[in-house]
């Protein structure tokens, strides 16, 4: 839009009105990717995903998808979710390999098992109680998942020499002023 005081004194023309682009509501410089980094950390290597049946973590999925991992490993405690998350990446990747895994990150046994039958090199670790209101009512909940569950999968994969460990973590983490963004931090 054209400045308040063109507006205000009827100076504003159509002509002025200009289209956004998301890197106008960024506040900041605009990240660019190292597209080819990425390949190369992810091309015929073997990728787990935690959380990947949520809205984050099938997300990382799909876009993981497109470097062409070797193997496609998917953990999550959401079955149905994890179900139709793969169904998804193998209609639109017929080649790749996809192991769907149904587990809780909290089970530190069956987590390592994952970890020692697939051996990752890339843990893209999404899996996290995310919803502030939910977690205000259940904090302890929100502690023994988001921090506890992040003890689990970091100590695993780094106990097995992961090569790449990712925290996938949230805005809320960086001035916590809610249960969430405190656990989120803290992982």
């Amino acid at each position: 839009l054209p400045p308040l005081t063109e507006l205000y004194t009827g100076r504003a023309q159509v002509s002025q009105l200009q289209e956004v682009r998301p890197e106008d509501l960024l506040g900041r410089k605009e990240i660019q990717l190292d597209v080819e980094e990425i390949r190369r950390q992810i091309q015929d290597r073997t990728v787990l995903i935690t959380g990947a049946a949520g809205s984050i973590g099938s997300q990382i999925a799909c876009q993981v998808a497109l470097f062409e991992p070797a193997t496609l490993v998917l953990l999550d405690r959401a079955e149905s979710a994890l179900y139709f998350a793969e169904l998804e990446l193998r209609r639109r990747h017929r080649k790749l390999t996809i192991v769907s895994v149904v587990g809780d990150i909290l089970h530190r046994r069956k987590f390592e098992e994952v970890l020692d039958e697939y051996s990752p090199d890339v843990v893209y670790h999404a899996a996290a109680y995310k919803h502030v209101p939910l977690m205000e009512q259940y904090p302890l909940d929100a502690i023994e998942n988001n921090v506890f569950g992040t003890e689990i999968v970091a100590r695993g994969s780094r106990e097995r020499k992961v090569k790449t460990f990712v925290l996938i973590s949230t805005d809320k983490a960086v001035n916590p002023v809610a249960i969430m963004g405190m656990t989120k931090r803290l992982a």
